[in-house]
């Protein structure tokens, strides 16, 4: 909402597209802004056919503007904020943006689709360089303590108190058990907000994972669909026997590589439900040059959604039962990915030639490589960490873990709940 309030007021506004999976609040958030912030709202859903009228014989933004006051029965202006909801229902209005910008830039125009990272990756026309964006993903840990009601330790979070971080750190475990379980999709938070009870949240994420089942039955090409749904069906597989690392073709019960399961990957990447992560040859600057697209792993959009997927007992993990103790690791590198992209990190992995010495993740932060170990108890060993610093001289090295903040000189322990708040960490303590 933050971001959105600054779009309205910047002078290089261009349309707004909001991205992002499926059922994690797009509509509610770009309507919210509607009612709060404009004197009025106008809400094109394009899945209603009526409205593609408006595009098809004209890319004049004034044309278009009329012929939607009139199926809305709603004038608009430049008060007025236009949402276009679904918008990779309706080719044209996605081309449409580009006009808006050029030729009416005083209206507000904010977009939002659930395939539309599919529909841009599949060739439809996108207007690219005349529109903004953002990517609305699960919400946070920072954001699932918000909504309960436990605002101080949200707030520690968010400027690293290590003094609050570590006196709760009892408490702070047990809502991480449980954020593990319910997860960050909107509507499995606010169920358990208001019932309490794992089990009414699990119904939750198993019908949301029904519905992008169907999105991946329904939308992408056909002679992909078998292959993307072994891909997504391999998830647990590729997390819980190989603890997050390399992405294993033999995994998938049919046969073949990159050559027959690439495609099916990247659709799920651009849908929102899998996160890709590369792996590097080396910690150079930009890290992005030295990635290598062929060795990488995969990660679920959501921990909530990917238990569920797992079949895990939603109990057993929000109470760290012994059952969950196998997967526990996959989890926490899970819950640290998303922590990460949900600051904004771009993500990668390395790992040693011919040794079994692994990074599990790596960032930038203020123009340098951190890399990150990500620790499932309180172990503090670091030996990956400590030969990847010698190999390439590395300035800061991060493990993060179910200990307390702690400083060793190379390396830093940031407490796995605050991984999130990795700039922040590492610039107080410079």
């Amino acid at each position: 909402m933050e971001r959105l309030i600054e779009w309205k007021s910047s002078e290089r506004r261009k349309p707004m597209i909001i991205h992002g999976l499926r059922q994690t609040g797009k509509t509610w958030l770009a309507e919210e802004f509607g009612k709060n912030h404009f004197d009025s709202m106008v809400t094109v859903n394009m899945e209603d056919r009526r409205f593609h009228e408006a595009f098809a014989n004209t890319t004049d933004p004034d044309a278009v503007l009329r012929i939607l006051s009139i199926i809305t029965g709603k004038c608009i202006d430049a008060s007025s904020l236009v949402f276009f909801d679904e918008i990779q229902e309706c080719p044209g209005a996605l081309a449409s943006l580009k006009y808006f910008f050029e030729k009416r830039p005083d209206i507000f125009i904010v977009a939002a689709g659930s395939l539309l990272g599919v529909s841009s990756a599949q060739g439809r026309k996108f207007p690219v360089g005349k529109v903004d964006g953002m990517t609305l993903r699960p919400m946070n840990f920072r954001e699932f303590l918000t909504a309960l009601g436990n605002e101080r330790i949200a707030d520690a979070i968010k400027n690293y108190d290590t003094d609050i971080i570590d006196s709760v750190s009892a408490d702070i475990r047990e809502l991480l058990r449980t954020y593990m379980s319910v997860g960050g999709m909107p509507e499995a938070v606010l169920t358990y907000v208001e019932t309490g009870d794992i089990m009414d949240v699990r119904k939750v994420q198993e019908a949301l994972l029904h519905q992008y089942q169907f999105d991946m039955s329904n939308h992408p090409p056909k002679n992909t669909i078998p292959h993307m749904k072994a891909v997504w069906d391999s998830i647990p597989d590729q997390l819980s026997k190989d603890a997050g690392r390399k992405f294993v073709y033999s995994l998938m019960k049919s046969k073949g590589g990159a050559a027959v399961y690439m495609s099916p990957i990247l659709w799920l990447c651009d849908y929102g439900l899998l996160t890709m992560v590369p792996k590097i040859s080396k910690p150079g600057n930009p890290l992005a040059a030295y990635s290598d697209r062929k060795s990488f792993k995969l990660f679920a959009a959501d921990i909530g959604l990917i238990c569920a997927k797992s079949g895990l007992d939603p109990k057993a993990v929000a109470e760290g039962d012994r059952m969950f103790t196998e997967f526990r690791g996959a989890l926490t590198e899970q819950f640290a990915l998303q922590e990460l992209i949900a600051a904004g990190h771009r993500l990668y992995y390395w790992t040693a030639e011919n040794s079994d010495g692994e990074i599990d993740l790596i960032t930038e932060s203020d123009g340098r490589a951190i890399p990150i170990e990500v620790k499932a108890g309180e172990n503090l060993k670091a030996k990956s960490l400590s030969s990847f610093r010698e190999r390439y001289d590395v300035h800061t090295s991060v493990r993060t873990s179910l200990s307390g903040s702690r400083d060793e000189g190379w390396m830093v322990n940031i407490p796995l709940c605050a991984i999130g708040s990795l700039d922040t960490a590492l610039a107080k303590r410079e």
